[in-house]
């Protein structure tokens, strides 16, 4: 059935392409007396930050997933089949073949593998602008801009797009007419894989354009004011956690999709998120003063003040949230 993800964002696209493709696919019972074929999901470290950015526990287990592990890590062995959702790397090759040797006891009853390239997307990279134009990694240069149309084509797949590439003719240098030619070659072979991709009722052929740092040479010395750009250029952030001290006590936040209040603010002028930050605080604020004076008026072992003590937790784990969040703008905005 077509499916048109044109209409839905990014992560979204990604959540169901994976839950599609990959998970239900496999948890698919053979037998038409099974209701749903359980399974333990093994991940690599990058298929764990493409899942983890698109899908969450219950989005798994709705479809069939009851564990997810660590490929990586020691691993009892389970009766149940396992999808393995893997970089075609040799590490992660070789642990998925020690998983089931020819001699001894297998990890799990069989394996449904699936590789990251040409399932979803995860654009990680960093080092892209140092190989196209450091002349000490010319080296590294047609494999970086390979491996970034492997990447973009995969975003297409993802949109379901087929679009025409265009691109910045630029005397200096020749990325832009490689890289599109690259990421053109990637999309025929999906196309051939997948000849409805980029068919819609009505739709028109999108354009993808590729154009290099020299369009927009200027916002190289600005910084973005955003709450998300201040935050990453100001704070050390590993894989989106940021690690601090408070009376003498490493405490985490995490700056993820998963965090409502940061998917609200994180795009906002640092001046706007503050104000924002600030009334979210005082609304919470109220509504605990509102409920912690109704538990008061109480009896303390009726059912009404258990009930509006319950009440309470919720409102303390956003105030929490929000203060933690508040601190971090205030010293911002001291930097």
């Amino acid at each position: 059935m077509y499916k048109n993800y044109q209409v839905m964002g990014l992560k979204e696209a990604a959540q169901s392409l994976f839950l599609e493709d990959v998970i239900q696919w496999s948890c698919t019972p053979k037998s038409p007396n099974k209701r749903i074929n359980w399974c333990i999901l093994v991940l690599d470290r990058e298929g764990m930050q493409i899942v983890s950015s698109s899908c969450k526990m219950h989005d798994l287990y709705h479809e069939g997933i009851t564990l997810v592990e660590d490929l990586l890590k020691v691993r009892e062995p389970v009766n149940l089949d396992a999808v393995y959702f893997l970089t075609p790397t040799k590490k992660s090759i070789a642990a998925l073949v020690n998983d089931f040797p020819k001699d001894g006891v297998t990890k799990y009853k069989a394996a449904h593998i699936f590789f990251t390239k040409g399932k979803v997307f995860y654009l990680n990279c960093h080092d892209s602008f140092q190989s196209c134009y450091n002349p000490l990694r010319m080296n590294v240069r047609l494999p970086d801009l390979e491996e970034l149309a492997i990447r973009i084509s995969n975003v297409c797949h993802a949109l379901n797009e087929y679009p025409s590439v265009r691109y910045m003719n630029n005397s200096n240098n020749t990325n832009n007419v490689e890289l599109a030619k690259l990421v053109l070659e990637k999309l025929k072979i999906i196309k051939d894989d997948n000849p409805r991709m980029g068919d819609g009722y009505g739709k028109l052929r999108s354009q993808l354009i590729i154009i290099d740092r020299s369009f927009d040479i200027t916002s190289l010395i600005l910084h973005e004011l955003t709450f998300q750009a201040m935050a990453y250029d100001n704070f050390p952030i590993r894989n989106d956690v940021f690690t601090f001290n408070e009376n003498k006590v490493q405490k985490h936040v995490f700056f993820d999709q998963r965090d409502k209040l940061w998917d609200n603010i994180r795009h906002l002028h640092i001046s706007t998120a503050v104000t924002t930050l600030s009334e979210k605080l005082k609304k919470c604020v109220n509504s605990l003063r509102a409920s912690a004076a109704a538990a008061d008026t109480a009896n303390g072992s009726s059912v009404g003040a258990m009930s509006n003590a319950f009440k309470v937790i919720p409102i303390q784990k956003k105030i929490s949230s929000y203060g933690r969040n508040c601190i971090r703008r205030k010293d911002q905005i001291r930097y």
